[in-house]
């Protein structure tokens, strides 16, 4: 199967991706050479950075189309890079509809990718990697870093998930609900034991109707959908069909194939690069 992109989509894809270039560039310019952070990130430890948010439809088509000099549609290497098109996903308001609705109409572009294979983010990460490396180097004097993506292990994952709080006080590294203006509203995307009502997925940055952030200013590591880990086969944080117990930091899911409530997000390893005589003597 494939999916049609029309030129209203290739102009949302080509603005999109000029926003990217110009936020990748402005936040490179205003962070000192020694406190170096990549656009879209929060620091965990040391060189550590992990993406803010859930990676989205949006940021897999920019994906699948900065490939497309390089295949046709319909081809073997195209369809390797779609999501399954057997899976069906459930929509508040929308209904249960198929996956070529839910990944290609501009009406979800900020919902989690999901029906990927652990393949297929290796795949991404790779590209991810050598695009903003690409960016970096086209910088006039730039920071002397080289930045490497990739699917974060099970430690690095909970790490980032339990922020500073105390794991065993708060075993989902959140309060699992907060207040405001009064209202009193869930922190987690999942069932909760009150809940009589179906639960939706929902947008990654959904972040005034349903998820609150963690200590470190990430959103939905625990609900929405779960995150695949490094460790092939494996996946964290519960999702949104997942009842509330099922979602703790300690929890572990399985998966063999693409799933509807299966997603991911990046960390990023930020390393010293010396290119030069005269760089090495400005590291003494």
């Amino acid at each position: 199967m494939t999916f049609n992109y029309h030129y209203k989509t290739q102009m949302r894809f080509i603005l999109a991706l000029l926003l990217f270039l110009i936020i990748c560039f402005s936040g490179f310019k205003k962070i000192p050479k020694n406190n170096f952070s990549p656009p879209g990130t929060i620091l965990i430890i040391d060189s550590l950075f992990i993406d803010k948010f859930e990676i989205s439809n949006e940021i897999w088509k920019e994906f699948i189309q900065s490939n497309m000099d390089e295949m046709l549609i319909g081809s073997d290497e195209y369809i390797r890079l779609i999501p399954d098109s057997t899976i069906s996903i459930k929509l508040k308001n929308y209904g249960k509809i198929k996956m070529k609705e839910y990944f290609n109409d501009p009406r979800f572009d900020e919902y989690p990718v999901v029906g990927i294979t652990y393949e297929q983010v290796l795949k991404f990460c790779e590209w991810r990697t050598k695009k903003v490396n690409e960016i970096i180097k086209q910088r006039k004097n730039n920071p002397l870093i080289k930045l490497e993506y990739r699917l974060p292990t099970i430690h690095e994952w909970e790490i980032a998930a339990q922020g500073n709080l105390d794991s065993i006080k708060y075993p989902f590294g959140i309060d699992i609900y907060y207040t405001l203006d009064v209202n009193k509203y869930r922190s987690i995307n999942c069932y909760y034991p009150e809940m009589t009502s179906l639960n939706y997925i929902r947008k990654t940055n959904d972040t005034l109707q349903n998820i609150k952030s963690n200590s470190y200013g990430l959103y939905n590591m625990l609900g929405n959908v779960c995150e695949m880990v490094f460790e092939k086969g494996l996946a964290k944080g519960g999702h949104y069909d997942a009842l509330l117990e099922n979602c703790k930091i300690k929890e572990t899911y399985t998966y063999s194939s693409a799933n509807k409530w299966l997603g991911f997000r990046c960390i990023c390893l930020v390393t010293k690069q010396i290119t030069s005589n005269k760089s090495k003597k400005n590291q003494k």
